[in-house]
């Protein structure tokens, strides 16, 4: 799904033109990454958390030319689910008989 898909749902759910609509989805997004770009942590209850990680450096390895390189120290957006999503993400699965 992308932003304007999401922008077609929520303006078909609320009866509103997408026009008008995706300046606002995309204003949430902005801001939500905005946030996270300051160091804050974004929850989104029964959905899952927004946040920075540090990710030190390191010594890594190419795989398919076998050369070894160093890893610059990094700060990454990472976002990690929630139970609820989880176990809903569980449930869909398991009925799917996709895993």
């Amino acid at each position: 799904m992308t932003k304007r898909d999401l922008a077609l749902v929520v303006g078909l759910s609320l009866k509103m033109p997408q026009s008008k609509v995706y300046p606002m989805v995309s204003k949430v997004f902005e801001e939500l990454a905005a946030s996270v770009l300051r160091g804050h942590r974004i929850r989104i209850a029964n959905f899952g958390t927004f946040k920075l990680r540090y990710r030190p450096g390191g010594r890594s390895r190419n795989p398919y030319y076998g050369t070894y390189f160093d890893r610059p120290p990094a700060w990454t957006p990472t976002f990690v689910a929630g139970a609820p999503f989880k176990r809903k993400a569980r449930q869909v699965f398991k009925e799917q008989k996709v895993l």
